[in-house]
């Protein structure tokens, strides 16, 4: 048996071994990261729930509570700590799985934690598609969309685009026509999980073993879509407001399901607002179209100001390049550059603080004969 055959058989054997996790996700990526770390007897589990210090965890005999080692607790910082979607290794004892390890992640999506701090708070990790879900009443905000979908684009996912709320909205071919003005190769699927109403166009993305989070701002039906996707009243749904169209916090912390037709499902907490966390080159990539138009001005460090030749500028004196999407774009930039500014400062001062605290070492004259 050659060497290739050999390690696919290692890969099928691991797999069938945690055939009680595929429910879960459980894929080749999580079995060649733990066959990389020479662990033996390593219990793995998927995070479902984190409730202050406890963790709900998917093991092959059940779901049980975790939570961390002292250890961990004491070598991590808190955005290394595990959340929904993770894979960890835990050592059982008693009723309890302690978590000592965190697998290494497919991807995470984040955002700046809120407040004056410049920390990142990991929202879900291991996902494969997310659904950004916003309504088709007030509260669609084609800006809002973008922010999003750079984060989702920065965490590695692909990002479909779901306009709820379709029984409320009379205006629908023009709002997606301002949408598709910006994101015109994105998946975008109008839906009400009220009537149920294009909902069927969601069933290839919940194939299974693939990991769909829920994100979106409060209020735009996240928990009602969850109910609708899993066919049952799992998650407490919120009144939503006529005059302002914002709803109530019905989802408190992300909560991992499996659904009975395959796929694995993470609903999110309604977020009012989110600052991005990713490097100034995943602001490229949202923009694709602002990108394609850089790349064609006269000096390639352009900086889209007083320099002739420029394509930027000319777009949007002709207007084929709209003043609010240029804006959000900027925006975005400069967030992303301010973020990586704090975190250069952060890392300088950290080593500066580890270069203080390292011992000194006694310098010996050396005698050559």
């Amino acid at each position: 048996m050659n060497s290739i055959q050999t390690e696919n058989q290692i890969t099928t054997n691991t797999l069938n071994k945690h055939a009680n996790l595929t429910t879960y996700g459980w894929s080749e990526f999580q079995t060649n990261a733990l066959q990389s770390l020479n662990l033996k007897d390593a219990t793995p589990a998927r995070v479902l729930y984190r409730n202050r210090n406890i963790y709900h965890l998917a093991t092959e005999k059940g779901i049980i509570n975790g939570a961390l080692s002292g250890k961990y607790q004491y070598e991590h910082d808190l955005s290394d700590y595990p959340v929904v979607g993770d894979w960890v290794l835990i050592e059982p004892k008693d009723d309890l799985g302690v978590i000592h390890t965190l697998l290494p992640r497919k991807g995470k999506f984040s955002r700046k934690e809120a407040g004056m701090v410049t920390n990142e708070q990991v929202l879900a990790a291991n996902v494969d598609v997310v659904f950004i879900v916003t309504g088709l009443d007030s509260n669609f905000n084609i800006s809002r969309i973008q922010r999003y979908r750079t984060v989702v684009l920065e965490g590695g996912a692909k990002p479909v685009v779901l306009l709820n709320k379709l029984d409320l909205c009379d205006d629908l071919e023009d709002k997606m026509a301002a949408l598709r003005a910006v994101l015109p190769n994105e998946p975008i699927h109008p839906v009400s999980t009220f009537t149920e109403e294009g909902l069927e166009s969601l069933a290839p993305y919940l194939c299974e073993g693939s990991t769909i989070a829920l994100f979106g701002s409060s209020g735009v039906g996240k928990s009602s879509l969850t109910n609708a996707l899993i066919k049952s009243s799992v998650m407490a749904t919120g009144a939503v407001g006529e005059t302002h169209g914002k709803g109530r916090h019905t989802t408190t912390t992300a909560e991992l399901f499996c659904l009975p037709d395959g796929g694995i499902l993470i609903d999110t907490p309604g977020i009012r607002e989110i600052q991005i966390w990713c490097h100034e080159d995943a602001i490229e990539a949202g923009f694709e179209d602002i990108a394609e138009l850089a790349s064609t001005c006269r000096f390639e460090n352009c900086q889209h100001k007083a320099e002739p030749g420029c394509s930027i500028k000319h777009a949007l004196k002709v207007g084929t390049l709209s003043e609010r999407h240029y804006n959000n774009y900027m925006n975005l930039k400069r967030e992303a550059r301010f973020i990586e500014a704090k975190q250069r400062a952060k890392d300088r001062q950290k080593d500066k603080v580890a270069k203080k605290d390292r011992p000194r070492q006694k310098r010996f004259d050396t005698v050559c004969d």
